[in-house]
């Protein structure tokens, strides 16, 4: 962020003029915002390669002291990144850079060993945005939301797709839940779901779906175990407010930890 430690002690690894941002991160209008989203944080400069490099080994380094595997949003942004003019109110219009590709991930894997990452690869991508994580050997991510409905063949998150290559979810912070996201189908994309899960609860339909599934690792928020409304969703994409809120106002009884255990059991999912 902008008004970040890490900003203000270190400008020269940042897109700044005069103190200010010049460009801003974002992405272009897509499935979650018409207007695109401008988040405002300053851009890496990639020119300043030594010293942007040698930042990024402390940050993973440092992070992987705290968790066992790291989850990079915005992956795409090391192949080719969307940076909006500072000055600009939306993120209709900007313009794309190459990123540093996996010279850095080259050089962070030469410094630190195997990395375990993974990439967060959603939207619209590039061809060499696509590649890189297959190039980096890191996992890539497939969202169920996005692949019960329409052609089976073309959708990318069909479950067809659903490999030892990803890392698969329900849905992400950025979903509705998926109670809340059944609930806004229109009959017709409802009948379709049903047909494709089967008759029944389609959130316990959903994650029963997704442990059966190829995928290496199995992530579900806790809003779909607990069946949960569009009202306990955690981030809606491009809104300010009421976002990141979300708390468990009470531990849920021992039997429903009981429930998600078995059901991980059943699918050979449990830890």
């Amino acid at each position: 962020a902008y008004d970040s430690a890490e900003v203000w002690a270190r400008k020269e690894l940042f897109l700044l003029r005069d103190g200010e941002p010049a460009a801003v991160a974002g992405v272009p209008p897509d499935y979650f915002s018409a207007d695109g989203q401008k988040w405002g944080n300053p851009l890496y400069d990639w020119s300043n390669r030594d010293k942007v490099f040698a930042f990024w080994k402390e940050r993973i380094a440092h992070a992987l002291t705290l968790f066992d595997v790291l989850r990079i949003d915005h992956f795409r942004a090391f192949a080719d990144y969307y940076a909006v003019p500072a000055e600009n109110e939306t993120a209709k219009f900007g313009e794309w850079h190459d990123g540093p590709s996996t010279a850095l991930f080259e050089y962070l894997e030469t410094e630190l060993g195997e990395l375990p990452l993974i990439a967060e690869d959603l939207g619209e991508l590039s061809e060499k945005a696509r590649a890189l994580p297959v190039l980096c050997g890191f996992p890539g991510m497939k969202v169920l939301q996005f692949g019960l409905l329409g052609d089976q063949k073309s959708n990318p998150h069909a479950i067809r797709n659903f490999t030892k290559a990803f890392v698969g979810y329900t849905g992400t912070h950025d979903n509705d839940t998926a109670l809340g996201w059944y609930s806004s189908l229109s009959a017709g994309e409802q009948a379709q779901v049903r047909a494709r899960l089967g008759s029944g609860n389609v959130a316990l339909g959903m994650i029963k779906r997704l442990y059966k599934s190829r995928v290496r690792t199995a992530i579900v928020p806790i809003q779909d175990f607990l069946q949960q409304g569009s009202s306990y969703r955690t981030n809606t994409p491009g809104t300010l407010g009421g976002n990141w809120q979300y708390r468990l106002s009470e531990i849920p009884p021992l039997k429903t930890a009981d429930s998600i255990r078995a059901l991980g059991q059943k699918y050979n999912r449990a830890v």
